[in-house]
């Protein structure tokens, strides 16, 4: 729900940026969309952020995905990787469309996790050197970008849309693994995805930390990259949304999981 200091918040941000003709169809088009986004979307402040970009008079969704990775039951068992539509960027094409219907104007793209073919542990849980692993995403966002052709939806892998996205994201493991306020964080995030580490063969605890680490960085080096573009970032459910909120990114939830 739209507050009033929402609007009022909103309404500033248009004033002071020469943009005053565009809040009412920026507003509109908020309601529009917020029965449609997850609870993560309804903070007051997502909720600024992401009317704040609806001021602009073009609007970029990105989705970003995993790569093709086999699964059972709606859940990732990372026992391979296909050369097809993912999982989760299946998830996301059918939240997309139905937010498209009612933000029609808006551009839609969907980014695979490329950087994921680096990984020696999904590397050695897969079965693939990170050139056939890398291969396959190629392929794979090959496929999707067909799927998608007749929507006009652009498909990239994330480190070739996002080119500053490795260097931000190594600032970032430097900035938390100094930053000890952020142990206990770090921790309480390793718990919340131990189950998902150890299926793909990860077990030792530090190991985990250091992969929460690099997740965490992650997530933030997209969200100071779609903050700093004005995006609109996808996103499934995940421990990791709460990244995005220490950088100040706008997120259209999906509240979906695959882990």
């Amino acid at each position: 729900m739209i507050t009033k200091r929402n609007r009022s918040a909103i309404k500033q941000y248009a004033e002071k940026h020469q943009l005053g003709d565009r809040v009412e169809s920026a507003l509109r088009a908020l309601e529009n969309i917020l029965p449609t986004l997850g609870p993560q979307s309804h903070s007051r402040a997502m909720i600024n952020r992401i009317g704040i970009i609806l001021l602009q008079e073009s609007v970029t969704v990105v989705a970003p995905s995993c790569p093709d990775y086999s699964h059972e039951n709606g859940k990732y068992n990372f026992n391979g990787v296909g050369t097809g539509l993912p999982l989760l960027s299946q998830l996301h094409i059918t939240f997309l469309d139905s937010l498209a219907t009612k933000l029609p104007s808006a551009n839609y793209e969907i980014v695979v996790a490329d950087q994921e073919a680096e990984d020696i542990a999904l590397c050695a849980r897969t079965g693939l050197a990170h050139g056939e692993f890398i291969e396959k995403i190629h392929q794979s966002i090959k496929t999707t970008s067909e799927y998608l052709a007749t929507r006009g939806w652009k498909v990239s892998a994330m480190t070739a849309r996002f080119p500053d996205l490795r260097r931000i994201e190594q600032e970032v493991v430097e900035e938390i693994t100094n930053d000890s306020s952020l142990c206990h964080r770090i921790k309480n995030d390793t718990m919340a995805r131990s189950n998902m580490y150890q299926s793909i063969g990860v077990r030792d605890f530090e190991d985990m930390k250091l992969r929460t680490i690099r997740t965490a960085s992650q997530y933030s080096a997209l969200a100071r990259i779609a903050a700093k573009e004005q995006i609109l970032l996808c996103n499934h459910e995940t421990v990791n949304l709460g990244w995005y909120n220490r950088y100040n990114a706008a997120v259209l939830h999906n509240p979906i999981s695959v882990y």
